[in-house]
């Protein structure tokens, strides 16, 4: 018997066709909302007919259809007009660009309902809490008190329309003092640009050592004088504070 597959992947991207759109900026600018998705379809555990599990949108100046299920992914081109291209082009506040990405995965949702049991409702909430929430996709990735050096240590991760950083904030052990914060590192905004880079900390030597997802240390930081309100980060693998920095130029509007 097949196990029934739950949707675990979001996508927004275009089919390769020529179009009024800047295609390349397209997917990376809109990836940050479908990372936040994806995340709640996860917690959710939603299914759709069972047999897929990343639903992709992809805009086409051809009609809209459903191109096939492959790879378990369900493939939905959504036919945009030239007026739509040119209508998005012009849009100069970040909100309306936001909501013109929502309502291309909303579209694209609600054309193979019927025929794939996509969970339109279910999704349809999560953009309205993405929404709700000031259109943010941010997360604390590890929080964690460090008693022999009277410090709470917080990561946080912010992916934007344009970037993904990760900060760190130094706080007294009752988190009623921020004693220091910086910036860690920053990136382009996609998975594929971060999501190996941090798995785990690891404390020795005074050190915060923070490890990729072979063990290797990529940042450390001297405890004491995070203590004493002196931020620091030193880089020791190929991650720099600034990264893909031509990519988010290319990308920034």
């Amino acid at each position: 018997m097949t196990k029934e597959k739950k949707i675990r992947y979001i996508s927004l991207d275009h089919d390769r066709k020529e179009m009024v759109i800047n295609t390349y900026n397209f997917g990376f600018n809109a990836r940050f909302i479908c990372n936040y998705i994806l995340k709640k379809t996860r917690s959710l555990k939603l299914v759709g007919d069972g047999s897929y599990n990343m639903i992709s949108v992809n805009i086409t100046p051809d009609e809209t259809r459903v191109e096939s299920i492959y790879e378990d992914v369900l493939y939905i081109l959504l036919h945009l007009s030239e007026e739509e291209q040119l209508a998005y082009n012009a849009m100069s506040k970040l909100e309306d660009r936001y909501e013109f990405y929502l309502s291309c995965l909303e579209r694209g949702y609600i054309f193979a309902e019927d025929e794939f049991n996509v969970p339109v409702k279910e999704l349809l909430q999560i953009h309205q809490q993405f929404r709700d929430g000031g259109y943010k996709n941010e997360w604390i990735w590890i929080k964690k008190p460090l008693r022999d050096y009277s410090i709470y240590v917080v990561f946080r991760c912010k992916f934007t329309t344009f970037d993904f950083t990760l900060n760190l904030e130094v706080y007294d052990l009752k988190k009623t003092r921020l004693i220091t914060e910086g910036l860690v590192f920053r990136t382009g905004p996609g998975e594929f640009f971060f999501d190996k880079a941090f798995k785990k900390i690891e404390i020795k030597n005074d050190t915060l050592y923070v490890l990729d997802f072979l063990s290797r240390p990529v940042f450390s930081f001297d405890l004491n004088k995070l203590r004493d309100g002196t931020y620091n980060v030193n880089y020791l693998y190929n991650i720099k504070k600034e990264n893909m920095n031509d990519n988010i130029k290319r990308i920034t509007w």
